[in-house]
């Protein structure tokens, strides 16, 4: 950790408010990776461990916002059945440690993105883990975000018909960045079109993750089983639905590699199931009708590839490292070729 990066006294201060007691310093302070803004540190406080997540340096009032309604999530999650990190406390106030931040329980556990699972992952281990996540994405899509306290967490009215329109948007948007100038990813205007051809009827929403894929779940390398979803700072109410499309759109293959590219998930023996393994289980646990389940995949490769495309255009200001911004880049092609390929759209010239 860099001198200056992390106000160690000032988070030992307010550990010893909210966290009395094992009042004291905190120790073992390490930054953790994971994800391409936010900052997360991992430390303890007496004998129990924590993680700190801040928004990205800079980033002013916005960044507070996410991580303070990211923290509000976690909050109402305390008490079901879905593996998270539990919030301790969240603090608004940015004279703290220059930022709003949140701090939450440590969770053990690896996602299987991890090389080093690729030597005590066996064939059936993957199927095991495979179906534990869907019966745990079906569990997330069941809870009724008005009888969990999320009222206005999101906009559930209409939320699939404004969907293409929201990240069309949001890409036009990067061209604000300097050096930017226009996107060069394929197919949109055809993805465009053959989505907002078959939007489906509106379902009854859910809490959406927003950015599921198999490096935001953690598991246990014994039992196989989730330890937690990480990372819920896009989370909203929609259709969970996208949630399913995600994983569809980012699963592995049987050699390892995804849409999202290198580090590749490990293969080990056997490779992974194929992802009808994982839609399987979930309609097995799952209320929701998958009738419509390709248009969901696509949906989640155009948004995720536009998302992804953010990361290139705040490297190109300066923001970020031109190296991952590359990759995420060539990322983002990959998941919009993918998602031409599952609709069958004639490709733009």
């Amino acid at each position: 950790m860099r001198p200056g990066e992390l106000n160690a006294a000032g988070l030992a201060s307010w550990m010893n408010q909210h966290h009395p007691q094992e009042a004291g310093p905190v120790s073992r302070v390490r930054r953790l990776a994971g994800g391409t803004q936010n900052r997360l540190f991992a430390f303890s406080h007496g004998a129990r461990p924590f993680v700190l997540r801040l928004p990205p340096a800079r980033s002013g009032p916005a960044g507070d916002a996410v991580i303070l309604r990211e923290a509000r999530l976690l909050g109402q999650l305390s008490g079901t059945a879905i593996p998270h990190s539990r919030l301790l406390a969240a603090e608004p106030d940015p004279a703290v440690l220059g930022a709003a931040f949140y701090v939450s329980a440590y969770v053990t556990g690896r996602a299987v993105t991890d090389p080093r699972l690729a030597r005590v992952l066996s064939p059936e281990s993957r199927i095991t883990i495979t179906r534990g996540l869907a019966q745990t994405l079906a569990a997330l899509g069941e809870i009724d975000p008005a009888a969990l306290g999320l009222q206005g967490f999101g906009r559930p009215a209409g939320f699939l018909a404004r969907q293409v329109d929201r990240w069309l948007n949001q890409l036009d948007s990067y061209r604000g960045y300097p050096g930017y100038g226009s996107h060069h990813l394929p197919h949109i205007e055809a993805l465009s079109g053959w989505l907002l051809e078959r939007v489906p009827p509106a379902k009854r929403p859910g809490i959406i993750h927003g950015d599921l894929h198999l490096g935001n779940v953690l598991f246990d390398p014994v039992d196989q089983g989730v330890t937690a979803l990480v990372d819920w700072e896009l989370a909203t109410i929609g259709d969970p639905l996208l949630d399913l499309g995600e994983l569809i759109a980012t699963w592995p293959g049987r050699d390892g590699r995804s849409a999202l590219g290198p580090p590749a998930t490990p293969a080990g023996p056997g490779g992974w199931p194929p992802f009808q393994t994982l839609v399987a289980a979930y309609q097995a646990a799952s209320t929701r009708d998958l009738t419509a389940l390709n248009w969901y995949v696509v949906l989640a490769g155009f948004r995720l590839a536009i998302l992804l495309e953010g990361s290139r255009a705040r490297a190109l200001a300066g923001q970020g490292s031109p190296e991952v911004a590359a990759e995420l880049h060539q990322a983002a092609v990959t998941l919009l070729e993918d998602a031409v390929r599952r609709a069958g759209p004639r490709r733009e010239p």
